[in-house]
């Protein structure tokens, strides 16, 4: 019979040894496949793994592009998520431009003050932040944008910006 993991085995364990069949386990399941993915994406993610994750979001975004087309909330959930990862990556410039694109969408497709989109946003101005661009991150039209929809729909007050910041 075949051996299992054992009793011992660790989540993270589990879930490397399982990702290798995926794509021939679902290769007639393009959509299953990209959901699967999303999910192990968002453990390795959370078991800080940002690597792995984010091959896992990349595989698929490519699927979820395939089948859905650019402009679908699925492809745009995917590219968001790979973004995060970016970030968490060091590769900040790569999700400045790709949480770009996703805050455009989002808005296009959303609405501004949906929170989907505030959500991009806020990744955006945080990705702008660790690429050395804290200039672009508050004076984006995304910053201010977000802070009146805090204030006006949410009832949040924006923190007190510190004078002596420059």
């Amino acid at each position: 019979g075949e051996e299992g993991l054992g009793l011992d085995v660790t989540l993270k364990a589990a879930i490397i040894a399982s990702e290798p069949s995926i794509s021939a386990d679902f290769a007639d399941q393009p959509a299953v496949e990209a959901a699967i993915r999303e999910s192990l994406g968002d453990s390795f993610y959370l078991l800080g793994e940002p690597w792995r994750a984010a091959a896992q979001h990349e595989r698929a975004l490519r699927l979820r592009s395939r089948m859905f087309g650019p402009k679908a909330d699925e492809t745009i959930s995917s590219m968001h998520d790979l973004a995060i990862c970016y970030i968490d990556m060091g590769w900040h410039s790569e999700a400045v431009e790709l949480l770009n694109r996703v805050v455009s969408l989002r808005r296009a497709l959303l609405g501004p003050d949906h929170r989907e989109t505030l959500s991009s946003m806020s990744q955006l101005g945080l990705a702008y932040w660790k690429a050395g661009r804290a200039a672009d991150a508050v004076a984006e039209p995304h910053a201010s944008q977000a802070k009146d929809v805090l204030v006006q729909r949410h009832g949040v007050a924006p923190a007190r910006q510190d004078p002596r910041a420059g």
